[in-house]
């Protein structure tokens, strides 16, 4: 068993990290979109009806997603650690078993070896079941996932077209316009470049709020950061300096960019911007499927491996009569397989992510010590609850 963990244990570790730094990113992404509201319009566009319809239409898929699958997101993750601890208690206690089995102490009779045979035989079979659920677990996921459809990228992109076809009979400079959404795209990839030199179990801060700080600055930009960010409670935490980065920098260039636009062409902006936000988590809702699948595509193996090696030791067990058990190998090996499961699972199967949305007051300038305390200081709900309420209020 022991080699069955040590073979598949990158590919899992791999798809995992991936999986967090994803979810975690696709928090913020939730929170940008349900915490946006458009600004007054200057002039409303001729197709104000239909843009005012797919908006609705796209927050209401976005808000399905997250009930649906962002909470199983969640969830499964907590069902696999209740399976940890059932694994790691089979395992032990496998591993006594297997001990008296090679070195009976003295006096033991045949009838407690057969009792204490009979027990190991019953942890292994509870352990390739074990197995098999977290597996289950995670297909289900995927399923989940895959049954969801396109329904939200379907939806985005009709918001889109509405927004990009919006003020197309009026005189307006488009290429001012994407330049500026190019600036807040920028600044986003930016702050993902921080999280990943961080490293996302170290990230207090996740996603797009240091951005959202910088572009709620700009005059005629607030409206777009105007709820929560998200913050991952994982531990020890590293908050992401808001002066780490060339922050200031970037709100003169976007304060430069939107400065250059009339009314008509802000009033563009805005509604291409707000479709930029809902592409923004379309693309990372197809990021976290595609981390769900490879991490069922790397756990399937490892546990098919793993149901044919405790297979092989129940044949052995089965066999005694024929050939002599060496339960010492067998001790060896199950004991080897529990550091290799302690070590499998901290570093790949957990996947548990403790996502709050924090109502902290983050402003450009602040170092990471000062945005720690604001974070530690604020309010927090979990993540559903809060996208939940505010879109209903």
């Amino acid at each position: 068993m022991s080699a069955v963990f040590s073979q598949h244990a990158l590919a899992v570790t791999d798809a995992s990290s991936d999986y967090k730094a994803n979810v975690s990113s696709v928090s913020n992404e939730m929170v940008t979109v349900f915490t946006t509201s458009l600004p007054p319009l200057n002039q409303t566009p001729s197709n104000w009806a239909i843009v005012q319809a797919d908006l609705t239409d796209a927050k209401v898929v976005a808000q399905k997603w997250t009930n649906q699958i962002y909470a199983q997101l969640l969830e499964t993750p907590e069902d696999i650690e209740a399976m940890d601890n059932a694994i790691n208690m089979f395992l032990s206690d496998a591993a006594s078993n297997a001990a008296v089995l090679a070195s009976p102490p003295d006096g033991t009779t045949q009838a407690q070896l057969n009792a204490y045979k009979a027990a190991l035989t019953s942890d292994l079979t509870q352990l390739k079941t074990k197995f098999q659920l977290v597996l289950s677990f995670v297909s289900g996921l995927e399923a989940a996932i895959i049954s969801f459809g396109a329904q939200l990228p379907e939806t985005v992109d009709k918001l889109s077209d509405a927004a990009s076809d919006a003020y197309t009979d009026q005189e307006i400079d488009q290429a001012k316009i994407d330049s500026l959404r190019s600036e807040i795209k920028n600044l986003n990839n930016e702050i993902i470049g921080l999280e990943v030199s961080l490293g996302i179990e170290s990230a207090a801060l996740v996603g797009t709020v240091a951005a959202g700080v910088a572009v709620a600055s700009v005059p005629g930009l607030g409206w777009l950061a105007t709820g929560a960010c998200a913050v991952a409670a994982l531990g020890e935490t590293a908050a992401i300096a808001l002066t780490a980065i060339q922050l200031k920098e970037d709100q003169d260039k976007l304060d430069s960019l939107y400065g250059q636009l009339d009314l008509v062409e802000q009033d563009a902006a805005a509604l291409q911007i707000t479709a930029d936000n809902f592409v923004a988590l379309s693309e990372g809702t197809d990021a976290v499927e595609s981390s769900v699948s490879a991490i069922n595509a790397a756990w399937q193996p490892l546990s098919d491996d793993l149901t044919a090696a405790i297979n092989d030791i129940l044949a052995a067990l089965n066999e005694e009569n024929d050939t002599p058990v060496d339960y010492v190998a067998i001790e060896a090996d199950i004991a080897d397989a529990q550091s290799e499961w302690e070590a499998t699972y901290l570093g790949a199967v957990s996947l548990e992510l403790d996502v709050q949305a924090s109502d902290a007051t983050l402003t450009v300038g602040m170092t990471s010590d000062q945005v720690q305390a604001a974070v530690d200081n604020s309010a927090t709900t979990d993540i559903i609850t809060y996208v939940n309420n505010f879109n209903a209020a």
